[in-house]
């Protein structure tokens, strides 16, 4: 047998646990795994015979060293958002934003030299022509300056390619974590708000049933009953079932007359009948 299958098959087992911690925010634990899984295959690289094993083994310590990498890329990122967090969200909300920006501006910068160094590969001939009209000649930062202006040969060209592609990389992960975060946010800005309103309505809802309005059946004609916890209570009678009164004239009397007569008289006079 080429290879001893227990150390690859204890690699591909702390891969799997790497991938576990990383979901988990473990970042130290995630990179010790990555860590101790390339070191596992460095070791198997020299067992065996057979080349396309040794290839395979060789890309699979590769990814393990990438994948360190970008968890301290990551693991670093978190650790500056958290301390932004204290000095308040609005400071962060700023800081964030000149971050992405950022990110953006070396990502455009690096495909725009990119573009310049395989323009340079498919047209050796006329290099100078095509290097100094593709990448503008300007005051930069030195930080976000990436590759050579001016290569020399094809291996520098070829090598200063790889550094593109890992800071290509390295800037769009950065990226996605940031959307990650702001996925989060806003997820938990949509729970705060179903919550909010599903109180509400839950407040209404016991407020119009603790609150209810009888009218009477026949019209409108009896007044509003208000009953704060209970309904009404069946004892009271419905008004529709009491008979109609007529309506009597009221007597008319002169009161200047009342004055001619003693009360004894008075009393006679209307109790005596015509």
């Amino acid at each position: 047998m080429d290879t001893d299958k227990a150390p690859l098959n204890r690699a591909h087992q702390l891969e799997r646990k790497a991938e576990t911690l990383n979901r988990q925010k473990k970042y130290d634990a995630a990179i010790e795994c990555h860590k101790e899984a390339a070191e596992l295959f460095k070791k198997c690289l020299g067992n065996g015979s057979n080349k396309t094993i040794n290839e395979s083994i060789g890309l699979q310590k590769e990814w393990n060293e990438r994948q360190i990498r970008l968890l301290e890329l990551k693991k670093a990122y978190m650790e500056k958002m958290e301390k932004e967090k204290k000095f308040g969200s609005v400071n962060s909300s700023k800081t964030s934003q000149k971050d992405l920006d950022t990110l953006e501006t070396k990502i455009f910068r690096a495909m725009e030299t990119h573009d310049s160094l395989i323009s340079y590969l498919t047209h050796r001939d006329n290099v100078t022509d095509k290097i100094q009209g593709t990448i503008q000649e300007e005051d930069e930062d030195p930080q976000f300056i990436i590759g050579n202006k001016h290569p020399k040969d094809e291996s520098t060209v070829i090598e200063e390619l790889k550094l593109l592609s890992g800071q290509l990389r390295e800037s769009v992960h950065g990226l996605l974590i940031q959307l990650d975060d702001r996925n989060k946010e806003i997820e938990s800005l949509k729970s705060r708000i179903y919550q909010l309103e599903f109180e509400k309505s839950t407040k209404e809802e016991i407020t119009t049933n603790n609150l209810r309005v009888t009218t009477d059946s026949s019209g409108g004609t009896s007044p509003f009953v208000f009953s704060p916890m209970t309904e009404l209570s069946p004892d009271i009678p419905e008004l529709s079932s009491l008979p109609i009164l007529d309506l009597k004239p009221m007597p008319e009397f002169d009161i200047s007359q009342l004055r001619q007569f003693s009360v004894p008289e008075v009393s006679s006079k209307l109790l005596r009948r015509d």
